[in-house]
């Protein structure tokens, strides 16, 4: 039996027992009826790798033991409460044989056949308990047999609401869950691929550098003139080659670092598409946390018409979306609002990021989408922000969408920046 069962049926016998103190005396007998049975079948559905027979056995062993340990603390002799209790040993025992003989769990999900095996299965264990306990004898028949059948269907019918209440749970409650992971794993392959896309960007830049030094390198090699000595010359070429080797070292090491990144990305796992609503819903929630974060107020707003539109490449247009946003909430001073609107135009969909902060100088629109422009800049420790930038988002509409990204801005008005992606490209 694995390890992990067995802790299961543990706590199955040890809630059974417990709750079977919770009980009544129906015939002023020993025989008793108890909400255990209730908690016990639940938990049999609930975990569906639990042996039902092995189950039953032990938790008719937990239940007659802790009676018998309770019975004993009273001061009755031990022969006594073995006699009293060991029936209800054979009440769990006929009760999981029933069980199994009737495949419970492959008909949960069929209310009629359920509660009608199940209270069959509780009625004919009682009938066995109570004719070992000479019920029928002492209390008749007409009394004990309807008693058994009006509880045995009740704690039926319980035990179905109660399993149906656990299935509505793993619906709503764990869906939701579901979802809040979905959303944390696409925001961090997001970010992973935005960090893949500068170490990219970088491995361009030193492989250009290289180049240049080399060819540094070469020129120098067949420099001459009475200004350079040769020591000179000698030396700074092996200073060009030891720079392009260190070089070519950052280059190698960034490769390893992109394999590892990729690696993390678990690609298999990716969804094939998603909705257009739900990646706005989900970047929503990223924005408001940031501001949040900042101690702003921001309302977030979206204009939506097309939910439904599916989009297949999405990382590029999560990470597109989501600095446009992050800069949005940056030039907002402490309270303002973030519009979302979607539109279609022609061969593109269209979406507009609009926020009522500080807006941008008119010097500065020709500048944004330049390499090296930031607003973002830190007063106290004078460093730049770690955002991908302008630059790199144009970047991505264009080699990602075959797109095209425009402000729309003046100092006294909203901040408008649109985004043009090519539908053909989603």
């Amino acid at each position: 039996m694995k390890k992990y069962n067995f802790k299961k049926i543990l706590i199955t016998a040890s809630a059974t027992a417990l709750f079977g103190q919770v009980y009544i005396n129906p015939f002023n007998t020993d025989f008793r009826f108890t909400i255990g049975l209730i908690v016990m079948t639940v938990l049999i559905l609930k975990f569906k790798d639990m042996p039902i027979i092995t189950t039953t056995i032990i938790t008719g062993i937990a239940v007659v033991v802790l009676r018998i340990g309770i019975g004993y603390m009273s001061g009755l002799s031990l022969p006594v409460l073995v006699q009293i209790y060991y029936p209800s040993f054979v009440f769990y025992l006929t009760y999981g044989l029933l069980l199994q003989i009737f495949s419970i769990r492959d008909i949960v999900n069929q209310p009629i056949l359920l509660v009608t095996f199940l209270g069959f299965c509780d009625v004919f264990a009682n009938v066995i308990e109570a004719a070992i306990r000479y019920e029928f004898i002492n209390v008749t028949a007409k009394i004990v047999l309807p008693s058994l059948f009006v509880v045995g269907f009740l704690r039926a019918f319980i035990i179905f609401l109660m399993n149906l209440g656990l299935v509505f749970y793993n619906i709503i409650i764990l869906k939701d869950e579901n979802n809040d992971k979905i959303k944390e794993f696409l925001m961090l392959s997001s970010k992973m691929r935005t960090e893949s896309f500068f170490l990219k960007k970088g491995m361009n830049d030193i492989e250009n550098a290289m180049n240049k030094s080399y060819y540094l390198y070469n020129q120098m090699t067949d420099l001459c003139s009475k200004d350079v000595t040769d020591e000179i010359i000698y030396s700074l070429k092996q200073e060009i080659l030891e720079l392009s080797k260190d070089i070519h070292e950052v280059k190698k090491d960034n490769e390893r670092v992109i394999a590892g990144i990729e690696k993390i990305i678990p690609v298999v796992q990716e969804m094939d598409e998603m909705r257009f609503d739900e990646i706005i819903q989900m970047l929503k929630e990223n924005t408001e946390n940031l501001a949040k974060m900042q101690g702003k107020e921001i309302l977030l707003r979206d204009s939506i018409i097309f939910k439904n539109l599916s989009i297949k490449n999405y990382y590029p247009m999560i990470t597109i979306l989501i600095n446009l946003l992050s800069n949005a909430v940056d030039a907002i001073e402490k309270y303002g609002m973030i519009r979302i609107e979607q539109s279609l135009d022609n061969d593109y969909l269209v979406i507009d990021i609009i926020d009522n902060g500080n807006g941008l100088k008119t010097s500065e629109k020709d500048i944004i989408f330049k390499p090296g422009y930031s607003t973002k800049f830190d007063k106290k420790t004078g460093k730049m922000s770690s955002g991908i930038g302008l630059t790199h988002v144009k970047t991505l509409v264009q080699d990602d969408y075959s797109g095209q990204i425009d402000l729309v801005s003046n100092e006294d008005e909203n901040t408008r920046f649109r985004v043009k992606f090519l539908k053909a490209k989603l």
